[in-house]
């Protein structure tokens, strides 16, 4: 068995032998969900078979939109929100759809896949292995993290009946921080400081070709099937962003690791892992490398990744590295370990 398949199978035991303690958590790996690509926008998603299951989750998610917009403006901004929405191209179908089969307000539903991003909080790796191939792993951050919890899912996206993408996302949200394409490259998206909420709405509105962060990560993916970490590359550091962002990156062989600095226009820095001179990883939480950190997570995951070393890296110890104080925290909703060369996706709600 795989790393990760033998790391799942550890954590669903231990989580047996726990399930009768009281006040205990437990790490659990969230459902997946078929997305058919080979259909039109409106009937990709399972919206209805996901119905019983996270209605009333959704509805509390809503409760986010007061934590990002004031009441007194919430009115105009979800008015803001629907001019937006038919320039989302194909997106604005799955959620227009999302949003009538969960029965929840189009303009709510359509500022939540615009706002999320804006908030979230994060610690990603990229570390190269002694074989010389590429090992990703984040923690996702983000207020009211026990709602969303409740709300994670893994997409697998497919053609033909069979995958050609994974992703980690919330449900009602089409866009992802996360994601992986088997022999192709993996993307985490942290949040960076990314200015109002009505700034990054009529950024937008009325810049043509802008896209949200979430959105071009699942443009990525999906577009060209075929396409390379060195496209990927040249993707997420050009096209116009609605808010300022970090984009994590991971390849296949030697070197392809990046941490991609975003404006709104285009990449200010791109820092790839150069193992030969010393940098076998790269730790981005939500401050600029270049920069002193805000908090101690960076420092945290870095004196880790040393402890462990790049002959000893692994999947296993980036989970280990994600799962120390500050790094793990209260508003942590889940961890994610991808591997494009390996082949691993394993993603488990915290």
């Amino acid at each position: 068995r795989d790393e990760a398949t033998t790391m799942r199978s550890h954590h669903l035991f231990l989580c047996a032998l726990i399930f009768f303690v009281p006040n205990v958590s437990c790490d659990f790996v969230p459902k997946t969900w078929k997305v058919n690509l080979d259909v039109p926008p409106e009937q990709r998603w399972p919206w209805k078979e996901m119905l019983p299951i996270y209605n009333q989750s959704v509805w509390d998610a809503l409760g986010l939109i007061g934590d990002f917009i004031p009441w007194w403006g919430q009115d105009a901004v979800e008015d803001l929100a629907l001019d937006i929405l038919p320039h989302l191209g194909e997106y604005a179908g799955e959620i227009r759809a999302g949003a009538q089969i969960l029965g929840i307000d189009l303009a709510k539903v359509t500022l939540l896949n615009i706002i999320y991003e804006v908030e979230a909080g994060c610690t990603s790796i990229v570390a190269q292995d002694r074989n010389g191939f590429m090992l990703h792993a984040r923690n996702l951050d983000f207020p009211l993290s026990s709602v969303l919890k409740r709300l994670t899912i893994i997409a697998d996206f497919q053609k033909g009946g069979k995958t050609v993408f994974q992703g980690t996302t919330y449900v009602g949200y089409v866009g992802l921080l996360t994601g992986m394409r088997r022999d192709g490259f993996s993307v985490s998206v942290d949040q960076r400081e990314s200015g109002y909420v009505i700034e990054n709405l009529l950024e937008a509105f009325f810049v043509p070709g802008t896209m949200t962060g979430s959105l071009l990560v699942r443009d990525t993916l999906q577009r060209n099937l075929s396409s390379t970490y060195e496209d990927a590359l040249t993707t997420l550091s050009n096209v116009p962003l609605a808010a300022p962002i970090y984009f994590m990156l991971g390849g296949l062989t030697a070197g392809q690791g990046s941490i991609i600095t975003r404006d709104r226009n285009y990449a200010v820095d791109v820092w790839s892992l150069d193992a030969k001179s010393g940098r076998w990883y790269e730790v981005e939480t939500n401050w600029d490398h270049w920069l002193p950190s805000g908090d101690t997570r960076r420092k945290t995951a870095e004196e880790g990744m040393n402890r462990i070393g790049a002959n000893s890296i692994s999947l296993q110890g980036m989970w280990d590295v994600l799962s120390l104080d500050p790094v793990l925290n209260g508003m942590t909703t889940y961890t994610a370990l991808m591997s494009p060369h390996y082949g691993n996706y394993t993603v488990f709600v915290r």
